[in-house]
């Protein structure tokens, strides 16, 4: 990456390609970004080239993209530095939904759900990753109520947000609910995946083993479910009875 930020240094006061050297530049800056070198990737997001973009021999700025923005915010992200981020956030002329999913996230990573929260009702267009994310962080800091609640808003569900939500109730010990989810996703159309698969029968094995007693006959829930996973074709059959601790 060093070479090719000095192959780029010397490039940008010969080349007439304006957008190749803006698209090499934020290719360096996710690059820097994505082995944690961020002082070098600030460096080249503050330098970005001088170019001759007027005729022979006159020099213009060439200005930062969205690209640029977003790729040395997804640096400071990464790293943690959610203060950096925040700043440049604030800084940016426009922003897009990678831009704010890009924060959101950032602020997730963190733990602070409240910032998350109040930029994610500031959002103009939150979409699916972006309520993704907000049941993602409430279910890693064991909000259930509150990760429930927004899962429960989306106005439209996908495979992922049916998986965090089975997944934050298998970490949080809450089964049942768990079973009962992985059942009305099939209701409403889902197919699960292997990681649904993965989850449900964590849930299964770890009713099995805290079972101490079981009343047949009440609040049974059965349910049978054929799979496909690509390379074999299964049967999970599910037979839940009441629970005694």
């Amino acid at each position: 990456l060093d070479e090719a930020a000095m192959v780029l240094m010397e490039f940008r006061n010969t080349s007439d390609g304006k957008d190749d050297l803006v698209h090499a530049y934020n290719t360096l800056i996710a690059g820097y970004g994505q082995r944690g070198k961020v002082s070098e990737a600030r460096k080249l997001f503050d330098q970005m080239p001088i170019c001759n973009v007027q005729g022979k021999g006159a020099y213009g700025r060439l200005e930062k993209n969205l690209v640029s923005w977003n790729s040395m915010i997804m640096c400071y992200a990464k790293a943690g530095d959610i203060a950096s981020a925040r700043d440049l956030f604030d800084q940016m002329p426009r922003r897009d939904n990678f831009s704010w999913n890009t924060i959101i996230s950032g602020y997730v990573q963190v733990a602070d759900m409240d910032e998350a929260s109040k930029l994610f009702r500031k959002m103009p267009n939150p979409d699916a990753f972006s309520w993704n994310t907000m049941v993602s962080g409430y279910s890693q800091t064991y909000n259930l109520q509150l990760a429930h609640s927004f899962f429960q808003r989306m106005p439209q569900k996908n495979l992922v947000s049916w998986n965090t939500m089975i997944a934050a109730y298998e970490k949080n010990e809450d089964y049942l609910l768990a079973l009962k989810l992985f059942v009305q996703m099939q209701v409403e159309g889902e197919i699960p995946d292997r990681h649904t698969l993965s989850s449900i029968l964590s849930v299964s094995a770890e009713i099995v083993f805290r079972s101490t007693s079981c009343q047949p006959g009440r609040e049974w829930l059965a349910y049978c479910y054929d799979c496909d996973t690509g390379r074999k074709k299964f049967s999970l059959l599910l037979v839940l009875g009441t629970i005694k601790n």
